[in-house]
């Protein structure tokens, strides 16, 4: 009964320790995502004003979270890879060539907008 106990909790070096292990972690990986933020990044993916692109973006997430799933389950190396192929081939066959094309042409687009405000600026349009 004491494991829940807020007087064990406060009390408890190891507990304290590990609460301030926490905080810093949180506080260290908000400065670096803070640091390493692309809000372009934003616009590269379909919206409402692409609804074809952003139909096809849909069907290839679900495609990839079904064949993650399954990956994650197989039962040895062999398998997990076999449905690595097919969830390749799948996601070629639904367009996802012509999808990277259209979403690095819609992120190139507004890259220099946000590399004027300091963004990402170690970034070089190609």
């Amino acid at each position: 009964m004491m494991d829940a106990s807020p007087q064990l909790y406060h009390s408890n070096s190891d507990l304290i320790a590990l609460r301030e292990m926490k905080i810093r972690a949180g506080v260290e990986h908000k400065q670096y995502a803070a640091k390493n933020r692309n809000p372009a990044l934003h616009f590269a993916l379909p919206d409402a004003n692409t609804p074809a692109l952003q139909e096809q973006y849909g069907a290839m997430e679900e495609a990839w979270h079904r064949a993650a799933r399954e990956m994650v389950e197989a039962p040895s190396e062999e398998a997990m890879l076999l449905r690595w192929n097919q969830l390749m081939d799948e996601l070629s066959v639904q367009g996802i060539d012509e999808l990277e094309a259209q979403m690095t042409e819609r992120y190139l687009e507004v890259l220099p907008r946000y590399q004027q405000a300091g963004y990402r600026t170690d970034l070089q349009a190609p």
